[in-house]
């Protein structure tokens, strides 16, 4: 992609110009409200994710008939704000320590790093420390990996606060 001069956005979207800037794909990784629109288009608001009916013809079919084209709605886990950060991180190819950390309100990066080891051992990803600093960079192979290792550690960090509550 980069040797015909197209631009990163993500570790899974790219553009020719500046028309493209991926908006809401970037978005919808985070804790913003997102109302979707459109065949397929799913969004955030009040708490709730929601997806729209995935086939133009349903989606049409409901919007013709005054139904709103919901296929699916769930309520938000109530660690949605640690979940989207992961996955707002990895899609750009990066955790950053010191804003999960944050998200989560405990040292989070440090409880996950065995896990980030045995991905560095595999070559997934790359363990960075800058004076205070410290990052999980994604290699290209983490990047094809992104959405898989995501979902891996939100399963971890779910499990585990089970575990601890119980």
């Amino acid at each position: 992609m980069a040797k015909h001069h197209l631009r990163r956005l993500s570790v899974n979207h790219w553009a020719r110009d500046n028309r493209e800037r991926s908006c809401y794909n970037s978005l919808a990784k985070t804790t913003a409200e997102v109302l979707p629109l459109g065949a397929d288009a799913g969004g955030n608001v009040g708490g709730y994710g929601y997806v729209q009916h995935r086939k133009l013809e349903r989606y049409m079919d409901d919007v013709n008939n005054q139904r709103i084209p919901l296929a699916m709605m769930v309520k938000s886990s109530p660690h949605a704000a640690v979940n989207t950060a992961i996955k707002a991180g990895f899609d750009r190819g990066v955790i950053v320590a010191k804003q999960l950390d944050k998200q989560a309100g405990w040292p989070l990066f440090s409880f996950c790093m065995p896990l980030f080891q045995l991905w560095q051992q595999h070559g997934f990803v790359e363990i960075e420390q800058l004076g205070h600093h410290r990052y999980l960079n994604l290699t290209l192979a983490g990047q094809f990996w992104a959405v898989t290792l995501a979902q891996a550690l939100i399963q971890v960090i779910t499990t585990a606060t089970i575990k601890a509550q119980s």
